[in-house]
This record gives C-alpha cells, structure tokens and sequence, in this order.
C-alpha cells in the first residue's frame, strides 16, 4: 500500500534494485566469463565463498531478502484475515520454502560437483548466469502485465 501510495518509493526501488543487478552481473561477467590473466591462474586458491557466520550475517545485509520481509507480509495481510493467522502463515510458507530450496540447492551442488571440472562448461554456465541477470535488470523497467 506504501508503495502504492508513493510512487517514488517504488521508483527508487527499481533504481537501486537496478544498480545492485548492474554491479552484481559485473562482478559476474568478470570474474565468471573472463578468463583471468596468466599469472593469476597459478596464484588462485580456492576457498569457501563465505564462512557460516558470514553467511549469516550476509543475511542482514542482503537486499533481496530485506525486500521480501518488507513485501510479503503487506501482501499477506491484504486478505483480511487475522493478523496472528497470516502471519503464521507466511512463516510457514517462507520455513518449508527455504527448506525445499536449501534441499535442492544442496543436492543439485553435490551432483553436479565433478562437471564444474571442466572449464568450458563452467564458463559458459557463468555466461548463461550473467545473461539471465542482465536480463533482471531489464525486465525490472519493463511495463507489467496487470
């Protein structure tokens, strides 16, 4: 309803959901679909991208999960049920989508572990990656169908 109210708001959160997209298929782009110069292949050490702490705190700082808790439960409560209900229902419907996703995610990285060996296919699996996110930012700014 805010955002309804305030076009500007909603604006501004295209502009800097545009941006975010634009930097993060940048960071993409670079360090996924180019290869790096000869001397930094034999200094690459790979490590985890972040530790579990990290990952945790990332939380926090992570935009689009910061849209969805500012989003989803003013659509929720566009139903005109009871507070406490809805409310427990989004959490519900947020708990066992998170769990099947993590499931996925988890499985899908186990198998699919000993392709990433190879790197044309890792390259172009980064490609497809930094295609579909310029592809994000695109549509952000594209008229919707409702």
């Amino acid at each position: 309803e805010l955002v309804m109210r305030h076009p500007v708001i909603f604006l501004g959160l295209k502009v800097v959901g545009s941006v975010y997209l634009s930097w993060l298929t940048y960071v993409l782009w670079r360090d996924g679909v180019l290869p790096p110069p000869a001397n930094e292949l034999s200094q690459k050490t790979w490590r985890l991208p972040l530790s579990f702490w990290q990952a945790v705190w990332f939380q926090f700082l992570n935009p689009k999960a910061w849209a969805m808790v500012l989003m989803v439960p003013s659509i929720a409560m566009l139903t005109g049920t009871h507070v406490w209900f809805a409310s427990l229902a989004v959490v519900a419907v947020f708990v066992i989508i998170n769990l099947l996703c993590i499931s996925v995610w988890a499985y899908g990285g186990q198998a699919l572990q000993g392709l990433w060996r190879r790197p044309q296919l890792l390259r172009a699996v980064h490609a497809a990656v930094v295609l579909m996110a310029a592809y994000c930012v695109v549509a952000i700014w594209l008229p919707s169908a409702g």
